[in-house]
């Protein structure tokens, strides 16, 4: 049974004084049949009502205990399970520490003649065309043909390319992660005997003499619209296909220390002075002619007769290199810059390797 408010007509508990929901006196007030699911709604409403004037009146509320902490050596103790894929997951301590598996690049020397017997032999062995294989070749650079986790596997195709007429050799990830980072030019101020080239920072400042150059790796960094065919035939019945967009592209290694990276429309060479020209192109080849006559450096050009890989854009890492904005920011672009990035430093650490 339960009392009913002779107010509001909502039903109260049978011990209730006031009714709960609107504190209307309960004296005299009829008992009524009600449900038991009406009955633990009623309740339920009391406590919480409780509960609220408990901390306004200072009543501190009930504390839920808390699970015990972990100790050190429960921690220790506790292992995860090895991570498949390129990283190993190393066992122990609160935050585990994650190492990556080293890799081997096999890399074939530049040559100069081969006959066709070799191709054919070496097609073979790399389980590659022949058209491919002599077009790469034909470049006339060093051509990384395969990365592998297993450094048998990396010996046993090398010495096998070896054996065919072609040389080749094993490059650890390591050795070029030791290469310090090119410096991308931001600014260029013309000095006695030399330049010096600024970066995104003030840090990033370095001096080069006009006879310091010992490498002079030249390219173009490429950069299209990444779009479907659906959409391209959408677009081309109303306006003309998007143009693709090149940049001159000249890195200059020293013998020691880090060297510069020069891009059309990125730097400003206005430290030039009376050598500055109104076209960045023509201040870049101004600067190229400079170092490549004061130090007679090894030129490489074998870039333009390679076949030029486009892959995704990394957000925004093209826009902040060559000062573009998108003009719409759900479009997707390629370029080649991962590849050119990639063909300069292996050109770098063979002719250093080499002693040339």
């Amino acid at each position: 049974m339960s009392v009913a408010c002779p107010k509001c007509g909502r039903p109260n508990a049978d011990n209730a004084k006031k009714c709960i929901y609107c504190s209307s006196s309960l004296e005299g007030a009829a008992k009524i049949q009600v449900s038991d699911r009406t009955k633990e709604l009623a309740e339920r409403f009391l406590a919480d009502k409780n509960k609220g004037a408990a901390r306004k009146t200072g009543s501190p509320a009930p504390v839920k205990p808390r699970p015990p902490k972990k100790s050190a050596t429960e921690h220790k103790s506790s292992k995860l399970p090895d991570r498949k894929g390129p990283f190993k997951v190393i066992d122990g301590g609160k935050k585990p520490k994650v190492e990556p598996t080293e890799t081997y690049s096999v890399v074939i020397s530049p040559v100069e003649k081969i006959d066709n017997d070799t191709i054919k032999e070496a097609s073979d062995i790399l389980r590659m065309d022949v058209f491919s294989l002599r077009t790469n070749l034909a470049a006339g650079a060093p051509w990384m043909v395969r990365k592998l986790d297993d450094l048998k596997q990396a010996n046993d195709l090398a010495a096998n390319l070896n054996a065919a007429g072609i040389k080749a050799y094993i490059i650890e990830d390591m050795e070029l992660k030791q290469i310090p980072p090119l410096i991308v030019a931001k600014k260029a101020l013309l000095i006695s005997g030399g330049m010096r080239f600024q970066g995104k920072t003030i840090k990033e400042s370095t001096d080069l003499r006009w006879d310091e150059a010992f490498l002079v790796v030249l390219g173009r960094i490429r950069r299209k619209k990444a779009m479907d065919t659906a959409r391209k035939k959408k677009e081309s019945e109303f306006k003309p296909p998007d143009f693709m967009k090149e940049y001159e592209v000249v890195d200059i290694y020293p013998r020691t220390g880090r060297g510069i990276r020069l891009a059309e429309g990125v730097a400003d060479f206005s430290g030039l002075g009376k050598y500055m020209a109104k076209s960045s192109l023509l201040n870049l080849r101004w600067l190229q002619k400079g170092f490549i006559t004061a130090s007679k450096p090894i030129v490489d050009e074998s870039y333009k007769r390679l076949s030029k890989v486009f892959k995704p854009s990394a957000k925004s890492a093209f826009d902040s290199l060559y000062n573009l904005k998108r003009e719409v920011e759900r479009e997707e672009y390629l370029d080649n810059s991962g590849h050119y990035n990639e063909h300069s430093i292996f050109i770098y650490f063979h002719y250093s390797k080499s002693g040339k």
